[in-house]
């Protein structure tokens, strides 16, 4: 890993010891609290776990945290606390304790989930394959599927514009959706 702290003048190179590879890296804006999410094959080498990892100083050291019997695709940051995960068989999870103790969502969904997009603490967003969207808004303990996008492939991507307005990448193009507060239209 690689870390700058003056705007890429310079470059310090920080050695990860881990089994696999990592995938993603979210750090807070205090550029101290950061998580990452390792990948790697499961003992038999048919499939792919992912671990969590936290650091407190910057990334210069890794703890893990926490492992996940899956692949996680995405990792969705709120604060040092709050952080979701989605990834295979429709999974996502929750924490509000910095990782330590996660609260499965059932989501109905049972495509891998490449990526979380939340507004503020209870309106998200779960993008998948084969165009599902899903929609949460109580932080994650109930999903309803989104209607209304055509010929969308799979979806990889969101930003919340405002409350009511997202921006949607699909491997077919960008979207703007709509939602009305209560239900998506």
């Amino acid at each position: 890993m690689l870390l700058t702290n003056d705007g890429g003048n310079f470059w310090e190179e920080i050695e990860l010891e881990l089994e696999g590879r990592p995938s993603l890296v979210h750090f807070l804006a205090d550029g101290r609290h950061g998580w990452l999410i390792e990948n790697r094959l499961t003992p038999d080498g048919e499939e792919i776990s992912s671990c969590l990892h936290s650091s407190a100083d910057g990334g210069r050291r890794w703890q893990q945290v926490s492992l996940f019997g899956r692949e996680i695709g995405d990792l969705c940051v709120l604060d040092a606390e709050t952080l979701f995960v989605a990834g295979a068989d429709g999974f996502v999870s929750v924490t509000s304790d910095g990782g330590r103790n996660w609260i499965r969502s059932n989501t109905r969904c049972r495509g891998f989930i490449n990526s979380l997009c939340f507004h503020d603490r209870n309106q998200g967003l779960a993008l998948s394959d084969f165009g599902t969207l899903l929609l949460t808004e109580d932080g994650a303990k109930t999903w309803q599927k989104v209607g209304g996008l055509k010929r969308v492939g799979n979806l990889v991507a969101a930003y919340f514009l405002s409350d009511t307005r997202a921006i949607i990448v699909s491997s077919l193009g960008i979207h703007l959706l709509e939602l009305s507060r209560g239900s998506a239209l």
